[in-house]
């Protein structure tokens, strides 16, 4: 799996239009749980993202810092990764959660593609 998309997974490590309908941490009971909250989140990145270039996507996901106009996402990410540390999720397990999740990213332009394609590296 590519850095970014990394990075981006585990906020986003990547994410609300999950499985669960949220894209709250603190909703999430269990991994599985909280694996369909990073894709709401990423669902909400990949809206902002709208109309970016290729190379602007694959910049942003080159670089652990998020681009100045996903920086709203933050207090998301800091939520997300306490969470994930509460529920004492293991990153192997986690990263083929999110494999099991991925088909409930919607795509959209090239930064869903580019996201969906960094995550499914590692599928």
């Amino acid at each position: 799996m590519r850095k970014a998309a990394a990075a981006v997974a585990m906020i986003l490590l990547a994410a609300g239009c999950g499985g669960s309908g949220s894209s709250d941490p603190a909703s999430a009971e269990t991994c599985r749980d909280l694996a369909d909250v990073n894709i709401g989140i990423l669902n909400q990145m990949i809206d902002e993202m709208a109309g970016w270039s290729e190379e602007r996507v694959g910049e942003a996901m080159d670089s652990f810092d998020l681009p100045e106009e996903l920086a709203a996402f933050q207090d998301d990410i800091d939520e997300f990764n306490e969470r994930y540390d509460e529920l004492d999720c293991d990153a192997e397990d986690f990263e083929q959660l999110i494999c099991d999740v991925l088909g409930d990213l919607d795509v959209g332009d090239a930064a869903g593609r580019m996201i969906r394609d960094g995550l499914a590296e590692g599928c």
